[in-house]
């Protein structure tokens, strides 16, 4: 996978939700002080997100805890 220069970093799927649609590429969905519960469904919204738009790999998920884990198997 070859990464955009650079990208945009957010803090929760409602941004990837407004980002993708305006053709935004590479997004890092990084959240912090959130429960468990909450993390999945923000990771769950945003690759749904990505995947509608047909562009699964475009997403990171950086630094969530309890631990940064990829996006394609957070769920």
């Amino acid at each position: 996978m070859k990464f955009e220069p650079f990208y945009l970093i957010v803090d929760s799927a409602e941004w990837v939700e407004r980002l993708v649609p305006l053709g935004v590429k590479l997004v890092e969905l990084r959240i912090k002080d959130r429960s468990e519960p909450v993390l999945r469904e923000e990771k769950r919204r945003s690759k749904a997100t990505y995947a509608a738009a047909g562009r699964q790999e475009d997403l990171v998920a950086a630094d969530l805890m309890p631990s940064a884990v990829p996006a394609k198997r957070a769920i």
